[in-house]
């Protein structure tokens, strides 16, 4: 695909708002890999850089230096020489500078600066000094730092307590495409998928635009699928080495954490991490665990009714999850997708993954809902109370409002409509009156159902709203 620019408004105006100052500008581009960081600020800027350099994963000092000279060349008209050090580089890039007009706007793109900038400690010491002693006095720079390591960027670049403390201006941290955002893609490159077709995509590639570009619109979204994974030189078959290789020397160590997560949709607390994963390097558990967040991979979730020091650990990727769900040490099995459609294992996946999406999306649900006011969205279980003869109870979706009503959000993935049954409204029954007994809220509870295609109730069903499809997909 060759589209223009999907979504990303905010961000835009946000680049928009650091082209209007008229001081420095130090702005750190953070998101997953694959998420569009780098598409963004081409598509943004169309070209028109003063500099722009890429790091290249696995390069040496010396290597990086020879790239950086090289682009120096090409944008100076002036080959560069040999630089020795990032000192030397960050004054070779001084100078060409300072050639330019004062009057127009000096962009300088620096792309995954994780690889570009070693050995860190060696770099940071030579960014900081040209920071410090000439950039932020240049009123007409707009210096870019893009990384897809997250928890690099964020602690050497955004959080630096060194020379660069509070000198970030902005921040932009991309996230993947949200329902309607990808149906837009799609459409721009004339593909028109039912939106429960596009749900299930969502539910294998996330929103993340470079594996949608991958689509083939001569093919349906199975075989598409087939393609993309269960081929022998399926472009996404391996894509997991890449995603998290980059995160860490010791990558193993966080494919560890992230292979337990993908085995309970509901995951896990650190400490029950910790007994399950033997760690194989220097790696702390924390440190794993807050990368992959701040990568997007993995995301905590807050029980409610439980303090914010007690998270649980939920696997966020939808791409991972499919992979060691369905890909992961399993034989490779041309059409596996196609010929699964109906399969009972699939069904149940499907409709554990549609909570995932539905909870990704839980400000769409807000506002098809209309509330205007602060909400906490949780996860709540019980195991219940055998002296009260109270069973265990799941919601999959806690919406606790500041107006003093809670929403108890049942999600189900149905094909078409379906029918409220008397036993299933029971089970509804239950479910509220053990949240309230067991949680003591003295809030309003109401019962919403999300699925699909909606469904049909009784006249006194429990259950006071609903959401479907088309409010996941609101803008």
């Amino acid at each position: 695909m060759n589209a223009e620019m999907i979504g990303r408004k905010e961000e835009c105006e946000m680049l928009e708002m650091c082209m209007g100052k008229r001081t420095a500008q130090l702005v750190v581009v953070t998101g997953r890999r694959r998420a569009g960081k780098t598409f963004l600020i081409d598509t943004f800027f169309q070209g028109n850089y003063a500099f722009r350099v890429s790091g290249i994963q696995d390069y040496t000092m010396e290597e990086s230096l020879d790239v950086f000279a090289e682009q120096l060349g090409v944008y100076s008209g002036i080959p560069c020489p040999t630089l020795k050090n990032w000192n030397e580089a960050f004054m070779a890039l001084r100078r060409y500078l300072n050639t330019k007009r004062t009057d127009e706007k000096l962009v300088v793109f620096f792309d995954e600066l994780p690889w570009l900038a070693q050995p860190s400690l060696v770099f940071m010491k030579a960014f900081e000094r040209f920071w410090l002693n000439w950039a932020e006095q240049q009123r007409n720079l707009v210096f870019i730092a893009c990384g897809s390591v997250t928890s690099w960027m964020m602690n050497n670049i955004y959080h630096n307590t060194g020379g660069l403390f509070h000198r970030c201006t902005c921040r932009l941290n991309v996230k993947p495409l949200r329902l309607y955002e990808v149906e837009e893609l799609l459409q721009s490159e004339g593909i028109f998928l039912p939106r429960q077709e596009i749900v299930r995509g969502y539910m294998v590639l996330g929103g993340i635009p470079q594996y949608w570009e991958l689509l083939d619109k001569k093919l349906s979204l199975s075989q598409n699928i087939d393609k993309l994974f269960f081929n022998e030189i399926g472009v996404l078959r391996d894509e997991v080495q890449e995603l998290y290789g980059v995160l860490s020397s010791r990558s193993e160590d966080y494919m560890s954490v992230v292979e337990l997560l993908s085995q309970k949709r509901g995951g896990f607390m650190q400490n029950e991490i910790a007994k399950k994963v033997k760690l194989t390097g220097s790696n702390d558990l924390e440190k794993i665990l807050k990368d992959l967040c701040l990568s997007g991979f993995v995301r905590e979730v807050f029980v409610f009714g439980r303090g914010i020091d007690d998270p649980v650990y939920q696997l966020a990727d939808f791409y991972t999850s499919f992979y060691y769900r369905f890909v992961y040490g399993r034989p490779l099995i041309p059409d596996f997708w196609s010929l699964s459609i109906h399969s009972p294992s699939r069904e149940a996946w499907e409709g554990l993954t549609f909570e995932q999406l539905c909870i990704d999306h839980v400000e769409q649900i807000k506002h098809a809902l209309g509330i205007r006011v602060a909400t906490g969205a949780y996860a709540w279980s019980t195991k219940g109370d055998s002296s009260k003869n109270i069973r265990g109870a799941q919601i999959d979706l806690v919406l606790d409002r500041d107006d003093n009503m809670v929403n108890l959000c049942e999600i189900k993935f149905y094909n078409n409509i379906h029918t409220i049954t008397k036993d299933m409204e029971g089970t509804l029954k239950r479910k509220m009156e053990t949240f309230r007994v067991m949680t003591g809220t003295q809030k309003a509870v109401q019962v919403i159902m999300i699925t699909p295609h909606g469904v049909k109730t009784g006249a006194n069903s429990i259950v006071s709203r609903q959401i479907t499809l088309d409010d996941l997909f609101l803008r």
